[in-house]
């Protein structure tokens, strides 16, 4: 790896392509996902413009059908917003609530989508044993434009 300066900003060159660089980090990186919780909402979330994530959100981008019940991703602010307007967690489904897959950071990586982005889908999904869902993460791999 090399590096190279123009004024402030410093561009960091590698040897390995971007889809080489992501398949070697890959092992390193963890999922963003911190919890999961089920929740009975007491006010409109559609406000908060969530992110489909998960196995709804790969479904989306691939032959598999979607769940019965879709993950959104709240950011940690618009998680913190939803508690303070009285987001009630209840222990498991039930009519009426909604499935957050809590992340790290924020889901909206990439403007003008509904879904995360693919790179933070991928990682929240890695340790999903079904061959299915793995097939369909490579497939996403497959069409970034890397």
């Amino acid at each position: 790896m090399s590096s190279d300066s123009v004024g402030r900003v410093r561009r960091l060159k590698t040897e390995r392509t971007a889809r080489e660089t992501w398949e070697h980090g890959k092992p390193l990186l963890r999922s963003p996902t911190t919890r999961r919780h089920w929740v009975l909402p007491t006010h409109d979330l559609a406000v908060l413009e969530l992110r489909l994530a998960s196995l709804g959100a790969l479904a989306r981008q691939s032959m598999l059908v979607e769940p019965a019940w879709p993950t959104d991703a709240p950011s940690p602010t618009q998680w913190k917003l939803a508690s303070w307007q009285g987001a009630k967690t209840v222990p498991e489904p039930e009519p009426g609530a909604l499935q957050l897959e809590l992340w790290s950071y924020n889901p909206a990586l990439v403007p003008d989508t509904a879904l995360v982005d693919p790179l933070s889908l991928v990682l929240s999904l890695q340790s999903d044993a079904d061959d299915r869902v793995q097939q369909a993460l490579d497939a996403i791999a497959e069409r970034l434009p890397w």
